[in-house]
């Protein structure tokens, strides 16, 4: 019987990023670009409205304004989201072709063709599946804390009519925070049970996803610790940037006084405001580069050296392709 070898596993995207590093950061500056681009495009609709807001006065903004902010959020976070979606997919059908495919490199392993449409098909379903999943499990858990919360606070109660009681609340929050570990720890393996569905479908350019469940069956445990280690080095880049950014930030806010009154400096032109924000949008830019084309290759090819192992004749077909 075929098994994980965790390490291995674990370390595949940390090899892919040392041996191709240009690779990964165009991965990451695909996502990044595109993000850019949107906030060219739209952000002088956003910035005009924060302008027109700053500028009222006491009397606050008017309805309009606040709807015109609304519609603007809404109608770039639609736009975000499904081009996301698309660049998503492809990056992470070059994370898969990297490992499974290594021959077809092409520029930066990317495509667009069947694989990729597959991959947002399968996505696209694996996502209501697991927010369905999540829905039906929190059903319960929301009763239980419901349940066992009233009965702390009318047992407190009963003891001590009319008092303050931070045993009562310390319990109902323990309870609450008992219930989100569960709900996350239950998703969390059923996203493992379904992650190879997406591999399978990029792989057999059919939809695959439930038969995910079938390959996974008896290896969910090393899959955790697997991803779980991949979990621990992104953590640790992520508290570096999160450290590094709200230095800068402080430096930034300490060093620049007016950004003290902000409804003052919004009403300035907006090419001022890029002059003093523009150290803080450079930083952010790059550092999203790294940390998504990081965490692309480092889940995605886990997740396709998981399957190489589950699956060894992935090997033998790759040789006579």
């Amino acid at each position: 019987m075929a098994q994980i070898d965790i390490g291995d596993a674990a370390m595949a995207g940390v090899r892919l990023t040392m041996r191709k590093p240009l690779v990964v950061l165009t991965w990451g500056a695909l996502v990044m670009a595109f993000i850019a681009l949107l906030l060219v495009i739209f952000g002088g609709g956003v910035v005009a409205i924060i302008q027109a807001v700053a500028r009222s006065g006491s009397a606050g903004p008017g309805p309009e304004q606040i709807l015109g902010l609304v519609g603007g959020l809404i109608g770039l976070g639609l736009l975000l989201w499904i081009g996301l979606w698309v660049i998503n997919c492809t990056i992470m059908a070059a994370a898969m072709r990297a490992e499974l495919e290594p021959q077809y490199q092409g520029f930066a392993y990317l495509r667009f063709g069947q694989q990729e449409l597959w991959l947002m098909g399968v996505t696209f379903v694996m996502g209501i599946v697991i927010y369905l999943f999540q829905l039906a499990i929190s059903i319960p858990v929301v009763i239980v804390e419901g349940v066992v919360g009233a009965g702390s606070f009318g047992a407190a109660g009963a003891a001590q009519a009319g008092d303050f009681n931070p045993a009562a609340l310390a319990s109902a929050i323990g309870v609450q925070l008992l219930g989100q570990v569960l709900i996350l720890c239950a998703t969390a393996w059923f996203w493992l049970r379904l992650c190879l569905g997406p591999v399978m479908s990029f792989r057999e350019r059919q939809f695959r996803l439930f038969e995910s469940w079938t390959m996974t069956s008896g290896h969910a445990w090393r899959m955790f610790l697997a991803m779980l280690l991949v979990f621990v080095m992104v953590s640790v880049i992520y508290v570096v940037i999160w450290v590094i950014g709200a230095a800068a930030v402080f430096a930034m806010i300490a060093g620049s006084p007016e950004l003290k009154d902000l409804k003052t400096f919004f009403k300035q032109p907006p090419a001022h405001w890029l002059s003093v924000f523009a150290p803080l949008l450079v930083f952010v830019f790059v550092t999203g580069v790294v940390v998504t084309g990081v965490v692309n290759a480092w889940t995605w090819t886990t997740v396709a050296r998981i399957y190489r192992q589950l699956n060894p004749d992935v090997d033998v077909a790759s040789t006579f392709t």
